[in-house]
């Protein structure tokens, strides 16, 4: 019997910035918080309707919170509620300067019993210098039934012409081989961009994407699960609309080429990740400067209190960083940084910070990007996990994925993935393991305070045709970085699942693979643990 330790919430340190500790609380029992957000022509709203189901004649509290992206307060509203009632409401509320949106709904009873719902909102947004359109409903979707040919195994240029077009959203799955998924937008005149991408959290696991009727993208599977970005500047209607149309191949692509012709295929495949659901993740539409701010990366050390930003720029701009919290500065960088009392996430408190990038030329400001990160390391001292200065214990909770089961129910949606999460973090576990999610599932960690190992492309099961394959593993190494870079800043992903019952201890050809992928990690990510599930420390190349 393993004995845990949990951590209590007077915790403090001499490291951290003093923040004020929560109480544990009760749990609650009004159950029925529902709202929708609506959008109006002069900002958005908050619908509330709430009702209680006790028949307690206690006076309950309502308290609603609305933050931004980067938890900065936008509105604030308190009621009291009779009991016995349904109360509904709509708050509005004044736009903020955020793409994303949580709105924190707390009831309290007189004797201090409460219950906490959170819900997340995402909103198109524009600012001086860039944009953001989020792509993420109204789209059709149409399933090609499988003939046994290769004309519904393979992607081909149109959809079949008797197709029957579903309404979806995304995050979403198909049945079959073959789907089709199509949507229309039209960029608002006063959004700002000079140039425009569309971005593709995920899709799995092969795609050729067409706008306005020409092909502008293959999606192949040596990168399949990364996400990634395509331009599109020039190539579509800035004052119309516009037709995005999507073809996506499902797990058939990782199949080898001979098995297509077959009735029933048998699952000798060519790429490792055949084990996810098949389908689309989060799609949105952004625009940026002519010269623009690209990938930053933000380094924090507790051990050395220091804090150091990089940020991909166009040669000849200079950059300015500079750290805020909840909007206020609180630190200038240059280079690596002392920061003799940083505010850190975790693992009691979990504050989020922003990285304000500004890229100038000749003087004037041309570009500006935020980023949201936490500062925190986390390392090892011989059987222990220290976060910030702390030794760290917890029940570990796995297959929580929602890139699984959950996806074809409707589960990897926003606001279904926090509810998990939450319902986690009330069951006393602090950790999740097997995470195979896109980028969103660890920004709704982030804020919640759970940390997690994120897995990618993860080969399980060797065999001499897979150990040989050197195209194979050189695609996992390219998905693996491409997943690193995009989701380096979250503090929540503590460790890079890699690989599973590789069997990399006991025989060197499956250690070789194993350690060439757990080093490429490493040294592109130095600030986190790689991890071979089942393989032990790989003779010493990961350091958990």
């Amino acid at each position: 019997r393993r004995r845990h330790t949990r951590l209590v919430s007077d915790w403090s340190s001499d490291v951290c910035s003093s923040i004020p500790q929560k109480h544990v609380e009760k749990k609650a029992w009004v159950r029925d918080i529902r709202y929708s957000f609506e959008k109006t022509v002069f900002g958005e709203e908050l619908k509330l309707h709430l009702k209680n189901r006790t028949g307690s004649k206690q006076t309950l509290n309502l308290e609603v919170k609305i933050v931004d992206f980067f938890r900065i307060p936008v509105a604030e509203f308190r009621e009291k509620i009779e009991a016995g009632r349904s109360f509904a409401k709509t708050f509005h509320y004044p736009r903020g300067t955020s793409d994303q949106y949580r709105a924190i709904l707390k009831v309290t009873d007189s004797d201090g019993n409460s219950q906490e719902e959170v819900f997340p909102y995402l909103r198109d947004w524009t600012g001086a210098f860039r944009s953001k359109l989020w792509l993420n409903d109204n789209w059709q979707t149409a399933s090609v039934k499988d003939d046994g040919t290769r004309k519904t195994r393979t992607l081909q240029p149109l959809p079949p012409a008797d197709s029957v077009w579903k309404l979806t959203s995304l995050p979403v799955d198909f049945p079959n081989h073959i789907a089709w998924f199509k949507r229309e937008f039209t960029v608002p005149e006063n959004f700002a961009g000079t140039r425009w991408f569309l971005h593709f959290d995920r899709i799995a696991y092969e795609a050729d994407l067409y706008l306005n009727g020409k092909k502008i993208h293959h999606y192949g599977t040596e990168v399949s699960l990364a996400p990634f970005d395509v331009e599109i500047t020039g190539r579509f209607n800035r004052k119309g609309p516009n037709t995005l149309l999507l073809a996506v191949r499902g797990k058939i692509a990782s199949l080898v080429d001979s098995e297509l012709d077959k009735k029933n295929p048998n699952w000798n495949r060519k790429n490792f990740h055949a084990y996810l659901y098949q389908g689309v993740s989060e799609i949105s539409l952004l625009g940026v400067p002519e010269k623009f701010i690209g990938d930053a990366k933000v380094t924090t050390s507790c051990r050395n209190r220091t804090i150091e930003a990089q940020a991909d720029a166009p040669e000849g701009f200079p950059v300015e960083n500079r750290v805020l919290h909840l909007g206020r500065e609180v630190l200038k960088l240059k280079g690596r940084t002392k920061w003799n009392h940083p505010i850190c996430w975790g693992p009691v408190e979990f504050p989020l910070l922003q990285l304000e990038t500004v890229l100038k030329k000749d003087g004037k400001t041309v570009d500006i990007q935020n980023t949201r990160f936490g500062f925190r390391e986390i390392w090892t001292e011989g059987m222990n996990l220290v976060w910030n200065g702390k030794v760290f214990r917890s029940p570990a909770r796995p297959f929580m994925s929602s890139w699984g089961w959950f996806l074809h129910v409707g589960g990897a949606r926003r606001k279904a993935v926090l509810d998990r999460i939450r319902m986690v973090k009330s069951l006393g576990n602090n950790m999740l393991r097997h995470i195979y999610d896109g980028g969103y599932f660890a920004e709704l960690a982030d804020e919640e305070g759970l940390i997690y190992a994120q897995g990618n492309i993860t080969p399980a099961g060797p065999s001499a045709e897979m150990l040989a394959n050197e195209e194979l593993w050189r695609h996992k190494t390219a998905s693996d970085l491409a997943a690193i870079r995009a989701r380096i800043n979250h503090p929540s992903i503590f460790t890079w699942y890699l690989s599973n019952e590789m069997f990399a201890f006991s025989n060197r050809p499956n250690f070789k693979r194993i350690r060439d992928a757990v080093r490429a990690v490493r040294k592109a990510d130095p600030t986190r643990f790689a991890e071979a599930g089942c393989d032990l420390d790989v003779h010493g190349e990961t350091a958990i």
